[in-house]
């Protein structure tokens, strides 16, 4: 299954360092003669939403059925890296495949001509779980992967589970929760085939790539309010089923 990939950072800058770096976003605009720059669709003096486009050119072969014969050439790939920057939340989201984050990392980077910082994001899944939960919504856990399980005989390894009711995930969650690696929930009442989300640890989330509207509204909907209560200071202890 195809899958839409969206990374967390954490993204610290002043309120008045982040106008003038939206400002310098916008006069590096994309163009064709230097192949890469940014796109802003919209912007506020505390949050910013736009594109990094970059296009590559990349070695093809293809058939000359003119001549009959294969033969070398060469086209541009187009790689756009979607992103949104909160100051508020301190959150830099990022929608694209790992290998472009980085690229876009650097580019950011270059634009900014006085102090920030972007750091790595985990995800802390007893608040993501305890979300869910507050907001009632109902979800049920599909499976989940955990680093250095132990099989037998202190035998350990990488394990994906897959889980048929929640009452066994608490077992998972409280005894290796520092080892789990991602967990997969559905959340049935959206769409005829319900609404798919992975988290992983280190700060992603999976979604289908495929969505219809109401899958779409319900998926922004989810992430939300997961960015909003892993980033609220009232932090709890307790993860509850």
């Amino acid at each position: 299954m195809s899958v839409k990939s969206i990374y967390f950072k954490r993204f610290i800058m002043n309120c008045e360092d982040f106008v003038r770096f939206g400002n310098q976003l916008e006069q590096q605009h994309f163009s064709a003669h230097f192949q890469k720059g940014f796109i802003i669709e919209e912007r506020t003096d505390y949050s910013l939403l736009g594109h990094y486009i970059r296009e590559m050119p990349t070695e093809v072969t293809k058939f000359n059925h003119q001549e009959n014969k294969i033969i070398e050439d060469t086209t541009f790939l187009t790689i756009l890296v979607s992103f949104k920057i909160d100051i508020g939340r301190q959150f830099l989201e990022i929608s694209s495949s790992k290998d472009y984050v980085s690229a876009l990392l650097v580019e950011l980077s270059k634009q900014a001509k006085f102090k920030f910082s972007i750091m790595d994001f985990y995800f802390d899944f007893k608040r993501v779980i305890n979300v869910l939960k507050k907001k009632n919504i109902f979800f049920k856990v599909l499976n989940i992967k955990i680093k250095d399980f132990l099989l037998y005989d202190g035998v350990k390894g990488d394990c994906t589970f897959t889980v048929g009711d929640n009452s066994l995930v608490e077992k998972y969650f409280y005894n290796y929760l520092n080892n789990i690696q991602t967990f997969s929930i559905l959340l049935h009442e959206v769409g005829s085939n319900g609404l798919r989300i992975t988290f992983h640890r280190e700060g992603a989330i999976f979604l289908p790539r495929k969505l219809d509207a109401l899958q779409k509204e319900r998926a922004e909907e989810i992430k939300d309010l997961i960015v909003e209560g892993v980033t609220d200071d009232a932090r709890g202890t307790e993860c509850y089923w």
